[in-house]
């Protein structure tokens, strides 16, 4: 039986520790004939919240934790629900060195069927596959407030981790971060 390999990348501090793991629980639920190599980013966990990730065994769900001291935690940011955690999305890219695509998904998504057709989205020329954010867009304005003709939703993207690293992205990323006046947009 063939069964396709899917990236997957989550991002957790010590308070999305146990949403991660139910959206793990959600994949696996919801998996068809897939195999999901799962990399956590844990941001400064406890060694409690450690031993709980280690210990989900899923039949195929692989899952590898790479253990994070913050380095964004100086950087001027406020989200009222977003830890300063989320950054390392700039960082998937040079931590993940030996992969070309992975799926970012956010702690706190529950996923509700096999994610093989998503990510088996062809991204040759881009750097991510994304949903427009139209509430932002057409309601809040957010767009506009940063200054772009559209706005995405960061909580789930298809990212070309090829193209990323090819054109420096991720130091692109951090440094507009370090050099923009707004502190409202995480990411």
């Amino acid at each position: 039986m063939y069964k396709n390999e899917i990236s997957i990348v989550y991002i957790c501090d010590e308070y999305y520790v146990m949403p991660t793991c139910v959206s793990i629980q959600s994949i696996y639920e919801n998996k068809k004939n897939s195999v999901y190599n799962i990399y956590i980013f844990g941001v400064e966990l406890s060694d409690k919240s450690k031993k709980l990730i280690e210990s989900l065994k899923l039949e195929d769900i692989n899952i590898k934790l790479f253990t994070l001291d913050n380095k964004y935690d100086d950087i001027n940011t406020t989200h009222v629900y977003v830890s300063k955690a989320a950054l390392f999305k700039f960082d998937i890219p040079l931590i993940l060195k030996d992969l070309d695509k992975v799926l970012y998904i956010d702690s706190d998504t529950v996923i509700m069927d096999d994610l093989a057709e998503l990510y088996n989205t062809d991204l040759t020329d881009y750097y991510a596959g994304v949903v427009k954010d139209l509430t932002s867009v057409h309601i809040f304005k957010d767009n506009e407030r940063v200054g772009t003709k559209s706005y995405f939703n960061s909580g789930m993207m298809l990212l070309n981790l090829e193209n990323l690293r090819k054109d420096n992205i991720p130091q692109k990323l951090l440094q507009y971060k370090l050099n923009t006046s707004s502190v409202k947009y995480m990411d």
